[in-house]
């Protein structure tokens, strides 16, 4: 089991990080299943330069243009891939709004609001309704002919 939080602040070595999200794990989490102490994500990372020093044993953090900023958060709990005309759902985040509105992995989406999943969609815009406005509500057309709609909202 596992949480979703994001700090005001995290500290490590002479970085003090802002607004950093993080995963929260169980003894016996997959960090710790792997024999590591924990993982620093790809979303805080992504706003750091990052030199490792293996022979030191060391990594320097470098802040970027967007480091300190709210990270991009998901507001319907749903982790997709992208296929050829639909969207696969991966996972669905516990206490979500998909997750209380019954969503399942391995559903497909074929439509959102009203257009088809295009080829390009992973570098789109139109893939934003993910971590869209809170209170938008989203409407899907499911490959299986039925119809969903989700509100967005924030839950970690």
């Amino acid at each position: 089991m596992s949480e979703l939080a994001i700090l005001d602040t995290l500290e490590t070595g002479a970085l003090t990080a802002t607004n950093v999200e993080v995963q929260i794990e169980d003894k016996g989490g997959f960090s710790q299943q792997l024999g590591m102490a924990g993982r620093i994500g790809s979303g805080f990372l992504q706003n750091y330069r990052v030199l490792l020093d293996p022979t030191a044993g060391r990594m320097i953090l470098k802040p970027g243009a967007q480091a300190g900023q709210p990270p991009l958060r998901s507001t319907s709990g749903l982790l997709v891939a992208a296929e050829p005309d639909r969207l696969r759902i991966l996972h669905v985040m516990r206490g979500s709004p998909a997750a209380q509105r019954g969503w399942k992995s391995g559903d497909t989406i074929c439509m959102v609001d009203g257009v088809p999943v295009p080829s390009d969609y992973a570098g789109s815009a139109y893939a934003g309704w993910s971590v869209g406005e809170t209170g938008r509500i989203v409407a899907f057309d499911m490959c299986d002919g039925s119809r969903r709609a989700l509100t967005l909202r924030h839950f970690y």
